[in-house]
């Protein structure tokens, strides 16, 4: 079920039309309009992911720790949330005008490392 979920992502990802790029996001980013972001829930909500936000020092925080992280990306957010399945979690970064994702999922695991970091859990 979930492989059927990175298409169903992309799909969306991919409604704008030509891939945005903002001129600071990480260049491997997967970038629309944030006019889709509504949209982007409702259908990993459809697929059973479950949605969480953050607020915006945890974006801050979690980005830096997510750009810093092998392999080292260059993302930009003023707000996030992730769409967290099974074993899988998307990211999905705000930057005012793009929302963006990266290429790929991120462990269940390695999320909730980073999440704990953010939220100030971590050591």
């Amino acid at each position: 079920m979930l492989r059927g979920i990175i298409p169903g992502l992309a799909i969306i990802l991919a409604i704008g039309g030509p891939v945005s790029k903002a001129d600071a996001q990480d260049p491997s980013a997967r970038c629309v309009s944030v006019q889709n972001k509504q949209m982007t829930i409702a259908s990993a909500r459809g697929r059973g992911l479950d949605i969480e936000d953050f607020t915006e020092v945890e974006t801050g925080t979690f980005v830096r720790a997510f750009n810093a992280a092998p392999p080292s990306s260059s993302f930009v957010a003023t707000e996030m949330f992730a769409a967290i399945g099974h074993d899988r979690v998307y990211v999905f970064f705000e930057n005012g005008e793009d929302l963006c994702s990266p290429p790929s999922p991120l462990s269940r695991t390695s999320y909730e490392a980073l999440v704990q970091e953010a939220r100030g859990d971590g050591a």
